[in-house]
């Protein structure tokens, strides 16, 4: 049986685009072992990650050559190189999308909105 190194990722459509610059949020399994390699088999470029513990993501951040370790996940968000944000947090962990500013907004969310269910 072939080993994971062996292995080449093969995309079902062709990948039109692959100048984007991506931001990983989170350094557990599935963003080390699944986003973060797929990423790298398929030539896509992460500029930034970003986590809960700052040493992980400084782990990942060596292991897969990314230049920028932030100590939170608004660092990363607000980080002009980063063009898309891949948030990999469990989701007892993610902060409601509510209070996380659009990367290229000027204002910021003021507090959590209560929703009503």
């Amino acid at each position: 049986m072939a080993s994971l190194e062996a292995q080449t990722f093969a995309p079902d459509v062709e990948v039109r685009e692959t100048g984007l610059r991506i931001g990983a949020i989170g350094a557990g399994m599935i963003m080390a072992d699944v986003h973060l390699e797929a990423y790298r088999q398929a030539g896509f470029e992460v500029v930034a990650i970003a986590s809960r513990t700052e040493s992980k993501a400084g782990a990942l951040a060596e292991r897969y050559g990314i230049p920028t370790v932030h100590s939170t996940p608004l660092g990363l968000i607000a980080d002009p190189n980063v063009d898309i944000v891949d948030i990999a947090f469990p989701p007892t962990s993610s902060p409601p999308s509510s209070v996380l500013p659009s990367p290229r907004s000027t204002s910021r969310a003021s507090s959590p909105r209560s929703r009503s269910r």
